[in-house]
Parts: C-alpha cells; structure tokens; sequence
C-alpha cells in the first residue's frame, strides 16, 4: 500500500517529502492503518478463498505494532479518506472475505480501521 510506503518514508527518513510546502504532505485513501479483522481472523485461509494475500502488518496485532512507531508530526501530516461500497452481497472483493469485515468498509478495508 503506497499510503503505508509514504508515512513510513516520512517518519523513518528523509525524503523529497520533507521539502514538501503545506501542512499535509500525504493523500490517503481507504487504508487500514489500524489492521484488518479479515487477517486477523482468517489468516492464512485468505489465500484459500481467494482474492487476497495475507499480511501480518495488516492483521490488527501487526497493524498496531507497526503504528507504534510512527510520530504524531508524521500522522499529523497526513490527510486521510475512506470510502464504503454499495451493501449486497457481490459488493466486494471476495463475496466469501465479506462476511468477517465489520460495517461499513469499501470491500477490504474497513472504516472504523481507517481513520488516523
């Protein structure tokens, strides 16, 4: 997720976003910053389903460690969006991967695990 590779590289190095103007130097959109309920809970039987690849950064323990790192001024710099896909059963990624993700998500990542 390049919204993750951004505050990373903006809290761990120096980069061209440090010469960046204005107080808001990342755009995001719909990342699950604070983990996924679908990693957590299926783990590696996501693969199985099909669709999506697991990740343990994106599980909720893995999510939060990596969260734990990363300074106030960098999350202050980012500008965060989530988005939710229209309800129904065939609305996302993997019909079968829907049925663990809380509501309201956009298919994969869920709101309440959006925001910053």
């Amino acid at each position: 997720d390049t919204n993750y590779d951004s505050l990373h590289t903006l809290n761990y190095y120096w980069s061209g976003l440090d010469e960046a103007s204005g107080s808001r130097k990342i755009q995001s959109v719909c990342s699950p910053y604070h983990g996924n309920s679908g990693m957590a809970t299926f783990g590696g039987l996501l693969e199985l389903l099909g669709g999506c690849d697991t990740n343990y950064d994106l599980s909720l323990d893995g999510a939060a460690l990596w969260l734990s790192g990363i300074s106030t001024a960098s999350l202050e710099q980012t500008n965060f969006y989530v988005t939710e896909y229209k309800s129904g059963f065939l609305a996302s990624c993997n019909a079968l991967v829907n049925l663990v993700p809380s509501t309201p998500n956009d298919g994969v990542a869920e709101t309440k695990y959006s925001v910053l």
